[in-house]
């Protein structure tokens, strides 16, 4: 079959632009790449030639595929470095006794002290459609943040939600806080305009459980907070079904994103675009439950809290206290927005 000449040229379009590579009548061809923005140009003299598919990958990532279930979503298991700066350790001197007294901080998980918690927000978004679909040529373009997401987020695209902190002769502390991916855990690349994927930081950095243990790793002391739609290892969700009202979602405004073409007479251009809303929640702890443990006893406390919500946030309204002999104790709040009667 005569397929006709194609040529596929490979283009740097930083600055004035530069022609990196040009394959001539090549069904397959690899290049390697440095960091910037490219444009693949695929031109033919036969309706038969087509262009059948891009992949890309980097050479120097040969981590190994074993994964592990974290938050819904199935990860690579093994560790990768990434920039950013965490608290190493922490050292006090008392200049009474002459001595330094050490605070060190691991990253680890619970379970498994050899793989980091460290848990990436959002996924890498490496490219995504570059116009308009639709368009008679398409293009595909390299994301702006591909190169460097730690510059998102504040600094922090990757999140810690299990720490444990380690004190000279006290023992160690094992902390964990919530955790929740921005948007679906999975990226479309065919999105034009790339819209903001669905923030949940207000989901994470929230004390969810936090235990002391003496130097021999026994267990002296418990605390679980729980909060509507936040999971821990420790108990799950509390609520189990937690309803909107549990959070107070409101709507604050919305956007629209748009991208311009060129139209035909007598339109002088048409567009595409991407809607999105911002939203804010209001929350407040649910459940507290402190356990103090001995060699031969366990004393709990649990505490419940209930608000009125018709304020748009949460006002605490009750405080329910229960010990281990089944007592009660219930602390009940007014406010000015109350009915007299109930004073």
């Amino acid at each position: 079959t005569n397929y006709g000449s194609f040529t596929i040229t490979l283009t740097n379009t930083d600055g004035l632009g530069y022609v990196v590579q040009t394959f001539n009548n090549q069904f397959t061809g690899t290049w390697q790449l440095s960091n910037g923005n490219y444009r693949l140009d695929f031109s033919y003299d036969n309706f038969a030639s087509t262009f059948s598919r891009l992949t890309s990958s980097w050479p120097e990532s040969t981590i190994g595929t074993a994964t592990i279930y974290r938050y819904g979503q199935n990860l690579l298991k093994y560790n990768m470095n990434l920039g950013g700066i965490r608290i190493k350790e922490v050292d006090d001197y008392d200049h009474v006794t002459g001595k330094t007294y050490s605070t060190k901080y691991k990253y680890t998980l619970f379970t498994d002290s050899t793989i980091s918690s460290g848990i990436q927000v959002y996924p890498l978004t490496v490219a995504h459609y570059g116009n308009c679909s639709g368009r008679d040529c398409q293009t595909i373009q390299l994301y702006p943040k591909s190169c460097y997401p730690m510059t998102s987020e504040g600094g922090s695209y990757v999140y810690y939600p299990q720490v444990t902190t380690i004190q000279d002769g006290n023992g160690y502390v094992r902390r964990e806080f919530s955790f929740a991916y921005d948007g679906t855990g999975t990226v479309d690349i065919t999105q034009y305009p790339l819209a903001p994927p669905e923030s949940n930081g207000w989901r994470r950095g929230k004390l969810l459980l936090e235990k002391y243990y003496d130097q021999n790793n026994v267990l002296l002391k418990k605390t679980i907070i729980s909060y509507p739609y936040m999971y821990s290892s420790e108990y799950g969700y509390y609520p189990a079904n937690p309803t909107l009202t549990d959070i107070l979602q409101k709507e604050q405004m919305g956007w629209k994103l748009r991208g311009y073409y060129a139209g035909s007479p007598p339109v002088v251009g048409a567009g595409c675009w991407t809607s999105y809303s911002i939203n804010g929640h209001f929350f407040a702890p649910a459940l507290v439950i402190d356990s103090t443990c001995s060699p031969n006893d366990r004393q709990e406390i649990r505490t419940e809290y209930y608000y009125y919500t018709n304020l748009s946030q949460p006002f605490l309204r009750q405080q329910k206290t229960y010990i281990n002999n089944n007592q009660t104790k219930e602390i009940n709040y007014k406010y000015a927005f109350n009915n007299d009667t109930l004073f």
